[in-house]
């Protein structure tokens, strides 16, 4: 679901390229990392998840279980492709901060099947914290 979405988006946003070759490549990196980065990364945060939600209520605004681990969960999405061009930025080379941001998320789709194992180790290791959790 994840990836048709960010498909979708990335696809959508591909004619803001006409407005120059630098917005294309910030939205390719941005592609790359949610792809690969960013998807693996919520998931394996998400096994920390020990709240029930009840999944009748509006889901529109609804915060129901948004502690302080889910919005800490949310910072690699905004702070750490920041951290990685802004010294780019410093030295005046930007694009290369953003090829790195994307061969990151590039070297996570590459690497999906090890990825996937380790957030499969980790579920099995939590699932009974995160089941206990659920029931309360």
């Amino acid at each position: 679901m994840a990836v048709s979405i960010v498909s979708i988006c990335y696809i959508l946003t591909i004619p803001y390229a006409f407005f120059g070759n630098y917005i294309f490549l910030i939205n390719t990196a941005a592609f790359l990392y949610n792809l690969g980065f960013l998807s693996f990364g919520l998931l394996f945060t998400a096994t920390y998840t020990t709240n029930r939600l009840d999944l009748s209520k509006n889901a529109s605004f609804n915060y129901q279980g948004m502690g302080a681990t889910h919005w800490l969960s949310m910072l690699p999405a905004f702070i750490l492709p920041i951290v990685i061009i802004l010294p780019f930025k410093h030295y005046g080379i930007t694009y290369l901060g953003y090829i790195l941001v994307g061969m990151i998320g590039l070297t996570g789709i590459l690497l999906n099947k090890t990825l996937l194992g380790v957030l499969t180790r980790q579920f099995m290791k939590r699932r009974h914290i995160m089941a206990k959790g659920f029931r309360s």
